[in-house]
């Protein structure tokens, strides 16, 4: 019977935490949606830097917010990223190196266990993936030291209708 009870409990926990993150994230990041386009998104953060790599398109914004409870730089930086089409499938938030661990123990008791992206890497870490969304911890090099690097993606746009033949094939 205690281990009836037992596994009971385990279940309705399971399920209690189930969908976290699309409930913090599920239609957008600080005061955007996802889908939002380029000009969106600059409209609500107008001393945006607009950065193209080929047919890569981001917003970098210097936004020292408080961001799960830790402070950051004022210089710190939040990239949003936009699909080939032009529309916000994702977001990254910059971190000093020394918040990694902080960052880990916070995202874990926020939104359960994390798995490793890259299993030759100890320090990029990933989420399971709830509802097109999914979150990513990094610690990179900068120039004279690491930062943290906490990333959110959306992958829950509508695919481009796109024939064979726009596609080149």
């Amino acid at each position: 019977m205690k281990s009836l009870l037992f596994c009971l409990l385990v279940i309705i926990q399971f399920n209690a935490s189930a969908g976290e993150i699309s409930k913090v994230f599920g239609v957008g990041i600080f005061d955007t949606l996802w889908g939002d386009s380029v000009e969106d998104v600059n409209d609500v953060f107008p001393d945006g830097k607009i950065e193209t790599y080929g047919d890569i398109t981001q917003l970098v914004i210097k936004d020292g917010r408080s961001v799960f409870g830790l402070e950051r730089d004022k210089k710190a930086l939040i990239r949003f990223a936009f699909d080939s089409e032009g529309r916000l499938n994702g977001a990254a938030v910059y971190f000093d190196g020394d918040d990694y661990t902080s960052l880990i123990s916070k995202l874990s008791t926020l939104f359960g266990e994390y798995s490793k992206s890259n299993p030759q890497s100890y320090t990029a870490l990933q989420w399971p993936k709830d509802n097109e969304i999914t979150l990513f911890l990094s610690l990179a090099p900068s120039t004279f030291s690491m930062e943290t690097v906490f990333s959110i993606g959306y992958s829950g746009l509508n695919k481009p209708s796109k024939s064979k033949e726009e596609l080149g094939f």
